[in-house]
């Protein structure tokens, strides 16, 4: 008569041990797949080793490699040789030389669009080629600058006005002359910057036109 409840029981103990082991299998796996998926969100190592081994790494600049990059050069910028005398020869370091050797008074004639016409200078200059090699002269900018500010003074089209232009052969000389708006109380402080080409520095001149 003891028996019943004994062999009762055991069908009810097994079940409730079954339903235990397959309750932790659950929460087991469920924890492994919380696991995973918390890694993954992480980064997922499995798919950095394969992207590893696949001989691709990510591309990364280092802060050295990123200072050696070459900097952008504002437009309108030039580097520009330490200005020399007025009177005195400027040398661009490559045989040829700039000289001013005219400075005139005129009243400015306004013949281009924005140009306004009034009190001006005309600056005769001249380009020396002491090099051996011909020099082209058709990308030579000259800019006039007056007072402590170094206000850019307005080009001209006249009274005069001839820019250099052509080549110019080794051993020979070209004038030119430019006409720059140049109020008669500002001319104490003036400043000429010259170039020809982007490659080489340009020089400056710095004087009284008074």
């Amino acid at each position: 008569m003891r028996r019943r409840p004994f062999q009762a029981e055991w069908p009810s103990r097994r079940r409730a041990a079954l339903a235990g082991g397959i309750a932790a299998v659950l929460a087991l796996a469920g924890g492994t797949v919380l696991v995973r998926d918390a890694v993954d969100d992480a980064g997922s190592p499995a798919a950095g080793s394969a992207a590893e081994g696949s001989g691709s790494p990510a591309a990364t600049t280092s802060p050295r490699a990123a200072a050696e990059q070459p900097q952008p050069v504002v437009a309108g910028e030039r580097r520009v040789r330490r200005p020399v005398a007025l009177d005195q020869v400027a040398h661009f370091g490559t045989g040829l030389d700039l000289r001013v050797i005219g400075v005139e008074p005129v009243h400015g004639v306004a013949e281009g669009p924005g140009e306004v016409a009034g009190p001006a200078v005309r600056l005769t200059v001249s380009l020396t080629n002491r090099g051996d090699r011909e020099v082209s002269l058709e990308g030579v900018v000259l800019d006039v600058s007056y007072g402590p500010d170094r206000t850019p003074a307005m080009s001209l089209s006249g009274p005069g006005g001839r820019p250099f232009g052509g080549a110019l052969a080794p051993g020979h000389a070209q004038r030119a002359r430019y006409v720059f708006a140049l109020p008669t109380s500002a001319r104490d402080h003036v400043q000429v910057v010259a170039s020809y080409t982007g490659s080489v520095p340009g020089v400056a001149l710095a004087g009284s036109m008074s």
